[in-house]
């Protein structure tokens, strides 16, 4: 048992009473309470507060949250008195300590009970503060019973004859005619405005990946049997050995779900297959639908002599359609086998766990093109530390990601725009020129921003710094602190 275990008990409680209520409240508390280590627990905690300090910018300080750190939004909170200082209070600790979450940073998993507990304060008080604020509509919907239609109706005649005893009739009636269709007008405003936000981050964009995870959010894999293309019978054997190699080396993950050999091996025979032989596609789309895994891994061997290929795929169990295939060079028979399956396993696994850090990422972290899994780690660590101004620590994770994967060019210019943003000239400049050299490894979308930000610091050609600002607001980036950043240097 885990020893955040009673927490959730209490949060599984306050889910209760959100569901079907905060919808988007309501998703990042299901995948909190069904989270398993501490790193997500953390990670979802957060989100369920940032869900929370969103609403509230929008309802209490009546502007959007936008690129303004939850930190900077609580503070407002606490200076205008929207919030009791109680509540802020537990807001800046679950803030603070979340951060951690970020895997693989250190801290003490005993440090999960306080935040579970901030947020269940937090969450209380703000299920409170909701129904408080809906009370006025709720009454005008207890006049509207059936039991009093016909009062009400005949007292709003009587209202219109203009009877001195009828005069506060009429303007109740007003009131209460008046409240509803300006909550409805105002729900209709708001709905616009998310749908078009939303929309805008590609939030109602079909992710290829959304339905082969399970409900931890893992991506559930089952690990077919190769078929062996060779003609030579003496490589039989690596047919399921290459399928053994693979789930050991992808079971260790904790972004992804492996059946096991034996389970594998068992529901194979059931439907009297050779597991030691390679199947057809149905058939692995069949044993996969059995063992209840959204994909599978299939694939083959060939080649001849002292050169061989493992091909493989990555599938759909429900549409059939391949995900993601590669394939790897070397020779079967010899001990370099066991190098190959090695270097196809990290490849495998390095794929998807990249992807499912995608799904659990910031909308705007999500296109980083990491080529590293365990980079990537760093890189969100260091973008949620970015968000909470806290940029010395930023860079450090940042640049753990670039030792990982030197080609990572996002990071580059994040650690550019923490420096400078914590007022280190100095360093930023150099950053900036490093991640110029190496803007050939972005998309081109990409180049403006850094194109304006060689204009603005080296040549400083005003001309430049315009013309790639407009280009840069062409490209539909999506990203707060680009844009963030784009409106700085335009002022």
């Amino acid at each position: 048992m885990k020893i955040w275990a009673t927490e959730i008990k209490e949060l599984e409680i306050l889910h209760s009473s959100v569901k079907g209520h905060f919808a988007d409240l309501e998703k990042e508390m299901e995948r909190l309470i069904s989270a398993d280590d501490e790193n997500m627990v953390l990670l979802y905690s957060r989100r369920c507060l940032e869900v929370i300090i969103t609403d509230l910018c929008e309802c209490e300080l009546k502007r959007p949250r936008k690129t303004e750190p939850l930190k900077g939004i609580i503070d407002k909170l606490n200076q205008e008195e929207k919030v009791p200082s109680y509540i802020i209070a537990s807001m800046h600790s679950l803030n603070s300590l979340s951060t951690f979450g970020a895997h693989p940073k250190e801290f003490d998993p005993r440090q999960v009970k306080p935040v579970l507990n901030n947020l269940a304060t937090i969450i209380e008080w703000y299920l409170k503060h909701k129904a408080e604020k809906a009370e006025p509509e709720k009454k005008d919907k207890v006049s509207e019973r059936p039991n009093d239609k016909t009062a009400r109706i005949d007292g709003e005649l009587e209202g219109s004859t203009g009877s001195p005893d009828s005069n506060k009739e009429p303007a109740h009636s007003k009131k209460t005619l008046k409240n509803p269709f300006v909550i409805v007008f105002g729900i209709l405003i708001i709905a616009i405005i998310l749908y078009v936000v939303f929309d805008q981050f590609n939030f109602f964009r079909k992710d290829k990946f959304e339905d082969i995870r399970d409900p931890e959010g893992k991506i559930s894999i089952a690990v077919m049997p190769f078929e062996n293309q060779t003609g030579d019978t003496t490589l039989n054997w690596f047919q399921r050995g290459i399928s053994s190699l693979i789930i050991n080396g992808l079971g260790n993950s904790s972004e992804l779900a492996v059946l096991d050999d034996q389970t594998m091996f068992e529901v194979i025979e059931s439907m009297n297959q050779v597991y030691t032989a390679g199947i057809s596609p149905s058939v692995a789309k069949e044993v996969a639908k059995k063992v209840k895994s959204e994909t599978y891994i299939s694939g083959s061997f060939q080649g001849r002599e002292d050169t061989y290929w493992i091909l493989v795929n990555l599938v759909n169990t429900e549409n059939g359609n391949i995900i993601w295939t590669n394939k790897i060079e070397g020779n079967l028979k010899s001990s370099g086998y066991l190098d190959m399956a090695d270097s196809l396993c990290n490849e495998i696994k390095n794929y998807l766990e990249i992807k499912a850090l995608e799904n659990i990422a910031d909308f705007d972290f999500r296109e980083a093109y990491p080529k590293s899994a365990q980079a990537y780690r760093y890189f969100i660590e260091g973008m949620n530390l970015i968000l909470a101004e806290d940029y010395e620590p930023a860079v450090e994770s940042l640049k753990k990601a670039v030792e990982i994967d030197t080609t990572f060019n996002f990071a580059f210019f994040y650690i550019a725009f923490a420096y400078n943003y914590n007022g280190q000239v100095v360093e930023s400049l150099e950053w900036i020129q490093k991640a110029y050299a190496g803007k050939d490894r972005l998309p081109y979308k990409f180049h403006p921003i850094l194109e304006q930000w060689y204009a603005c610091f080296f040549s400083k050609n005003e001309g430049d710094i315009i013309r790639y600002g407009r280009q840069f607001e062409e490209t539909g980036i999506e990203s707060r602190l680009l844009w963030f950043d784009l409106i700085k240097s335009c002022k």
